[in-house]
């Protein structure tokens, strides 16, 4: 059986790969019950506010006075601020920059995957022009473990 590559090592590789889904999506789950019943306070470009999901589907990043639908955002992560880039959902518009502060690295990285899995979910693919104008999101490598 080792010799094709199954075996305990195969069987242990697969159960180590369901065992980080599942913490994955409680991970996400629980970011998704935060954004939306209460949401987090947040240094956003320097200045104090909540960030929050809104919308029916919790379709939309709401904090301050803006309110940008996920479909239309790429996340860029350095460290322990995400990087919010908004395509210029206004029909053309230029695309802005929101930096997100958050406590360290860590939170940084849970809070851009619920969000990536979020926009997932809320691209219904009606916004194609919305995605095919969005930019890509860029995760710079963690430093190496000490």
């Amino acid at each position: 059986a080792g010799a094709r590559g199954g075996g305990r090592r195969g069987g242990h590789a697969r159960q180590e790969k369901a065992r980080m889904l599942e913490e994955s999506q409680r991970v996400v789950s629980a970011w998704m019950g935060v954004l939306s019943l209460r949401g987090i306070d947040v240094t956003v470009n320097c200045q104090d506010c909540r960030l929050k999901l809104k919308g029916d589907g919790f379709d939309a990043l709401v904090f301050g006075s803006e309110e940008l639908p996920l479909a239309s955002l790429a996340f860029h992560l350095d460290g322990k601020v995400l990087i919010l880039v908004s395509s210029g959902h206004d029909g053309g518009a230029k695309a802005q920059r929101y930096h997100v502060e958050l406590d360290d690295a860590d939170t940084a990285l849970e809070l851009a995957l619920a969000l990536r899995v979020l926009r997932a979910a809320a691209d219904t693919g009606g916004g194609v022009l919305a995605w095919s104008s969005r930019g890509s999101d860029r995760f710079r490598r963690p430093p190496p473990a000490e």
